[in-house]
Formats: structure tokens, sequence, C-alpha cells
């Protein structure tokens, strides 16, 4: 496959991840990658692919294959330490998330990736710091509140809980989860 006919596959497998359409995406980089050209960016969209397919393996051997080519690049950590969480490797994750942390301070999307694992690991105080950075830095991320809710939660401190569910819900007024843990933290805290 020539240069240009390689560009061109990796632009459509931009387009198609952006499109939801991750089947085709995952087909366009392994045509893109016969070419040996855009190798970072061709394993780092296929490594999204494959992630939003939840094939958690394949996409940690797509982004590990991206990162030994381009090692300083918060984006795949980033990734890396959101397929390591969900193949249940938290100790990894975190170490992949502070390294987008330390290479782009101002990452959100690493430090609510942090914060979601510190909380799996009990370290409700750590997680709740990096969710106040996190919305320091992006207020308008759900997640962030969310996350703050439940490390907030996991430290007994009820009302700032509730509080910071309650302002992930005005975020994502659609999310079920949220709601459910408002309403249960609620009934906890009248009991």
């Amino acid at each position: 496959m020539n240069t240009t006919r390689a560009i061109e596959r990796y632009d459509q497998a931009q387009q198609a991840i952006e499109t939801g359409r991750f089947e085709e995406a995952f087909r366009l980089c392994q045509e893109a990658l016969r070419s040996r050209e855009f190798e970072p960016g061709i394993y780092f969209q296929m490594g999204v692919a494959l992630m939003k397919l939840l094939r958690f393996d394949d996409s940690l051997v797509a982004f590990d294959a991206a990162l030994k080519l381009d090692p300083r690049d918060s984006n795949i950590h980033n990734n890396m330490g959101i397929v390591l969480h969900r193949l249940g490797r938290p100790l990894d994750a975190a170490n992949h998330y502070r390294q987008a942390i330390i290479m782009k301070p101002d990452h959100a999307s690493a430090r609510i990736g942090l914060a979601a694992v510190l909380c799996d690991m009990g370290q409700f105080m750590h997680a709740a710091e990096e969710c106040r950075i996190a919305i320091n830095i992006a207020p308008e991320k759900f997640q962030a509140h969310h996350n703050l809710g439940d490390a907030l939660r996991g430290l007994g401190t009820l009302q700032p809980a509730l509080e910071a569910y309650m302002r992930a819900q005005e975020l994502a007024p659609e999310n079920t989860l949220v709601r459910s843990k408002i309403e249960s933290l609620a009934e906890a805290m009248r009991s």
C-alpha cells in the first residue's frame, strides 16, 4: 500500500471511530499498518476501536505498540489506564494514569480515571483530591463529579457526597446509576 492510501485509511479510521463504526475502524487500521506509515497513530486508533468493541486484551496490545513508538504520549498512557482498569489491573492502571498526568498535568480524563482506580483501592482521600483537580480543569465532566461523590461517600462525608452526585446528575440527567446513588444516599442519611 502506498503512503497516500495509508493516509486515506488513517483518516477514514478516525472518522469511523468518531461515528461509532468501530469494526470498520479496526479493519481500516489494519490496512493502514501494511504501509508502515503513521504507526503510533494507527496503533492508537486501533486500540480505541478495540476498546470500544470491549476487546480489552487486544486493545492493550495495540496501545502497547503505540506506546513503544511514542512513549511520551499522554493519551496513550490514559487509554492504557482505562484498559488496564477494565482488565482488573488497578496498580498498572494507576501507573499509566500517573504517567499521563506527569506529561500533561491538566489531563482531566487521566485524573478522573486515576480517581476511579483509587476509589476501587479504598484510597478515597487521594481519589477526592484527583476529582477536585479534574473539576477545576474541566467542571463540565460528569464523571469527575460522580467519582467525587464515590470518594466522599467512601470517606463517610455523606452530605458533600450527595452534593457531588447531584451536580453529576445536573450534568447527565439521563444517568440512572447516579440517580440510584442519590436515592440510596438520601435514604441512608434519613436513617
